[in-house]
């Protein structure tokens, strides 16, 4: 597989999982279920391509899978249960920390969570160019 093929993988998982999670949200349970389903047989199937050698495993994937989830799942999660763009929950980690860090400085917390989301898009190009 071409390095944009798995990228783009990742980020099909990333958009499934966000999209899973807010059926789950909106109590969609049977379109929940699919998602969930569809990204575990989707991870299976990205490591059995590893495993019998279709794919060359790198970290840098892993990165790239952090960073995309960082980005994506928050916007593609709010769209869908209609909350804000750029609003965090406040029972996941990440969401707690941006919420301590716009405690700490005084601020709202769409301006962390926005510089959070540019640093992470900055952080994916920069690492998009090098591969």
């Amino acid at each position: 597989m071409t390095p944009i093929l798995i990228i783009s993988y990742l980020l099909l998982l990333v958009v499934l999982d966000a999209t899973g999670d807010a059926f789950r949200f909106k109590g969609w349970q049977k379109a929940h279920h699919f998602c969930e389903t569809l990204q575990v047989a989707m991870w299976l199937a990205l490591f059995a391509l590893t495993g019998l050698g279709y794919m060359e495993f790198r970290w840098v994937y892993i990165m790239i899978y952090i960073l995309e989830r960082v980005l994506f799942f928050d916007p593609i999660w709010n769209g869908i249960t209609g909350h804000r763009w750029l609003y965090v929950g406040e029972n996941d980690l990440m969401g707690m920390a941006i919420r301590g860090i716009a405690k700490l400085f005084k601020v709202p917390y769409e301006h962390p969570s926005f510089m959070v989301k540019f640093i992470s898009a900055l952080a994916l190009i920069a690492i998009l160019i090098q591969i």
